[in-house]
């Protein structure tokens, strides 16, 4: 019935990036299911005998950066499985996570050579898991995002006070120190972003890895700076996802029929299955992200994505499918 559905609107052109938006239907029944609150998504609930599942592309923005960019230290920890806000938590905050290591042990180390560390799988856990550590490892992953776009440090420290509601207050030069080690780390980002800007302020156009065009017009300044950064991994990734979800609307019209596709969340999609047929979907549509990507260089990489299933929408009321 109608009246027990949150609906949305999904807006084909309502981005610059390929990216689906959301909006109310009819500007009155439902929202913005896309942006809805953790908490709220505790009240999604799946239908009599169905499970809802999220297959979502990890780390997708930041993979596409890696590989625009030469190889490097980015590229590597993708190749050994550290997250980038990891690596960059570690470095920043060395003092708290190299115990009674000297500094040498971790700063600045290879993430090659970090993996081969006997102590590195608890490290790693540690970084990214424990409770005490939530405020390194979210700065870490929020200069990540930030230095990838070009953001600087005034921005940042707006960004990061807004986002933590008040709770993290950082200091000007907190917020230079923080994004000058992501460029002690990964110099081959910034001669990457140097050389797209470059290449954007003389042809004004930048084709993202579908080959899909965006004209870049106007004044170039710092919004424009930031949107042309952001458009090939952004786009590219908007519209794998858009792909993926089609595919499976598709699905649910022919040999899936208990299957229903609901929502397009920029890099991931969410649906409800039958609870006995729930995660043989989950693995379908995670091969339907491996799409092949061609960098640049010419190295074709894949996509790589993780899938959730619960009775409701929650992050905590959900589990891992392996």
């Amino acid at each position: 019935m109608l009246e027990y559905r949150y609906t949305s609107i999904f807006d084909v052109s309502g981005t610059k990036s390929f990216r689906l938006s959301a909006k109310q239907m009819f500007g009155e029944i439902g929202g913005n299911l896309q942006n809805l609150p953790e908490d709220m998504r505790s009240f999604m609930v799946a239908d009599e005998g169905k499970l809802l599942f999220q297959v979502d592309q990890s780390g997708a923005e930041a993979l596409i950066v890696a590989y625009l960019a030469e190889r490097g230290n980015y590229r590597e920890l993708f190749d050994v499985g550290i997250k980038p806000h990891t690596y960059l938590a570690l470095n920043i905050f060395i003092d708290k996570f190299r115990g009674t290591y000297p500094k040498d042990r971790y700063l600045f180390r290879k993430p090659s050579e970090l993996v081969q560390l006997p102590e590195w799988q608890k490290l790693n856990k540690f970084i990214s898991k424990d409770e005490s550590n939530v405020t390194e490892y979210q700065l870490g992953k929020k200069i990540a995002h930030a230095k990838s776009y070009g953001m600087g440090p005034i921005t940042f420290r707006k960004n990061v006070l807004q986002e933590s509601q008040g709770e993290i207050l950082l200091s000007s030069q907190e917020c230079k120190h923080f994004l000058s080690m992501f460029e002690l780390l990964f110099p081959e980002i910034i001669e990457w972003q140097e050389r797209l800007k470059k290449q954007v302020i003389e042809t004004r156009v930048l084709h993202n890895l579908f080959g899909y065009p965006r004209e870049f017009a106007g004044r170039w300044n710092m919004e424009l700076e930031r949107e042309a950064l952001s458009y090939i991994p952004q786009s590219t990734v908007g519209v794998l996802t858009s792909l993926v979800f089609t595919d499976l609307e598709r699905l649910s019209r022919t040999s899936e029929p208990e299957l229903d596709v609901l929502v397009n969340v920029h890099d991931a999609v969410v649906g409800q299955h039958l609870e006995a047929e729930v995660e043989r979907i989950c693995r379908l549509t995670m091969d339907l992200f491996k799409r092949p990507l061609t960098a640049p260089s010419g190295e074709v990489f894949y996509m790589k994505s993780e899938a959730m299933v619960g009775k409701t929408w929650k992050k905590k009321d959900m589990r891992e499918v392996k």
